[in-house]
């Protein structure tokens, strides 16, 4: 790698690599959040009298777009600072925006770890 790339870029490099690989792109999952912006589903329901299996029309699924929501005000950094009530005697400070990376990338390639540990044991 080259020596200018950053301590962040090098952790990170393998993970998007992979990822690539495997068509998970930003534009991918994109994709994949305005869909589930605009989720709906149908519901299914039996009839006790009958025995029926009933379908609803599509309803708007509301539990998958306030997740949808949540995640999109997250990834364009749009949540409020978190307020920590209590009484505490040593300071607290909030984790660097470095400091907060470092720890996504490393979760990431934990993650990625242990992807390629199950893919070797046979699961796809």
């Amino acid at each position: 790698m080259d020596d200018h790339l950053t301590v962040i870029e090098k952790l990170r490099a393998p993970f998007d690599e992979a990822m690539r690989r495997r068509g998970i792109t930003p534009d991918y999952l994109a994709r994949k959040l305005k869909a589930e912006l605009n989720a709906k589903s149908v519901k299914v329901f039996l009839d006790a009298k009958t025995g029926r299996v009933l379908y609803s029309e599509k309803m708007i699924d509301w539990q998958i777009r306030q997740k949808a929501r949540q995640d999109a005000v997250r990834l364009l950094g749009l949540e409020p600072p978190q307020r920590i009530q209590g009484d505490f005697n040593h300071a607290i400070r909030e984790a660097s925006q470095e400091e907060r990376e470092l720890a996504r990338v490393a979760a990431k390639i934990a993650l990625e770890m242990i992807a390629n540990a199950s893919e070797s044991g046979g699961e796809d």
